[in-house]
């Protein structure tokens, strides 16, 4: 209680301090830091504005294989070489001008063994509210990495062997999704097309024939031309295609672009009839360098023709082929890539 002065005036309040009060707390709150970020998987750390490093946690550490103390004031190039750590510094440069967060995926030596991290980065501020340095998280994604590498590679092997069996049942599509694929690569570059596009483009291009191995086989081979109803019949190599694929997640529109590659854009295609901008582009354009390339390839009821005269035709058609698409087609027919493409047939 605060005691009465004899006098009169004001009571006296008393103050009780706690010596090494703030600084046993400070202490306190350090060591839990450390044991939190010396239980964190993540490597974790602070570089100086110079590059070097001014904090690491364990794991970081132990990544690199040296001691907390001993990464204290080296750089990235010291601790990775030259060329990681000219990469790394790109990152570090967008962090400090942009102010913000940056993500990253880095292949990173670690110890002589190739991993793969993905790297958080921000500014990180002093006291004085100043940009004193960056804060890097690195989480180690190698094991996810090699096992989607796995999984991509059992699809391409999956999908290599559907193509072989469609080749092996008809001999005369030997090698044409490898060159549907190159043509209509090259018809998406030069139109511009997403990295997404892309990707669709090849999966499809590789499947696009598979539903022929539901097509009794003597309409592949027939050495006449085949009557409405035998036309109808192969058209529906569409529709088995789509019951085949319809429960894979591609994550891209695959199947709609194989599901689409027969439409037309004036709607006299199949098998829904779709016409102009119903029809994807990818599927427009897998669509017409299919076309171009089972015409200068030999089929059983006629001789193949001429890359010219299959882009005249197209040309004459307009109202089918987006004259846009078959300009570009032109190009990618006349360029080395597609000299080789056409020079291959007959070759596999």
């Amino acid at each position: 209680m605060p005691s009465e002065p004899s006098g009169g005036g004001s009571p006296t309040v008393t103050t009780r301090r706690w010596p090494g009060n703030s600084a046993a707390r400070i202490a306190a709150q350090k060591q839990l830091l450390d044991r939190i970020n010396g239980s964190i998987g993540e490597h974790i750390g602070l570089k100086r504005l110079d590059g070097t490093y001014r904090y690491v946690n364990p794991a970081f550490a132990t990544a690199v294989g040296r001691s907390v103390e001993e990464i204290d004031g080296l750089d990235d190039t010291a601790l990775f070489g030259q060329g990681t750590a000219t990469r790394l510094k790109l990152s570090d440069d967008l962090a400090l001008e942009r102010g913000g967060t940056v993500t990253s995926e880095e292949k990173v030596y670690l110890q002589s063994n190739l991993h793969y991290l993905q790297l958080t980065k921000a500014p990180f501020t002093g006291a004085d509210a100043e940009v004193a340095g960056i804060v890097t998280v690195g989480r180690d994604v190698t094991d996810l990495v090699e096992a989607l590498a796995r999984k991509d590679k059992a699809v391409q092997q999956t999908i290599a062997a559907l193509v072989l069996a469609v080749e092996l049942r008809d001999p005369y599509l030997a090698g044409h999704s490898r060159r549907v694929a190159g043509f209509a690569a090259e018809v998406a570059k030069l139109c511009g097309a997403s990295a997404d596009q892309l990707t669709t483009l090849e999966i499809a291009t590789s499947l696009s024939q598979i539903g022929k191995l539901f097509v009794p086989r003597r309409l592949l081979t027939k050495p006449e031309r085949l009557s409405p109803e035998e036309r109808g019949e192969l058209r529906e190599h569409i529709r088995h295609a789509e019951s085949v694929l319809r429960d894979i997640d591609f994550g891209l529109p695959v199947l709609e672009t194989i599901g689409q590659m027969h439409e037309r854009i004036d709607g006299d295609g199949y098998p829904r009839r779709l016409a102009g901008e119903e029809i994807l582009l990818t599927a427009q354009i897998l669509g017409l360098c299919d076309w171009f390339c089972a015409r200068v390839e030999p089929r059983a009821h006629r001789p193949s023709v001429a890359p010219e005269e299959a882009l005249a035709i197209l040309e004459r058609n307009e109202q089918r082929y987006a004259p846009a698409l078959v300009a570009k087609l032109r190009q990618a027919a006349g360029s080395v890539m597609g000299e080789k493409l056409v020079a291959a047939i007959g070759h596999g």
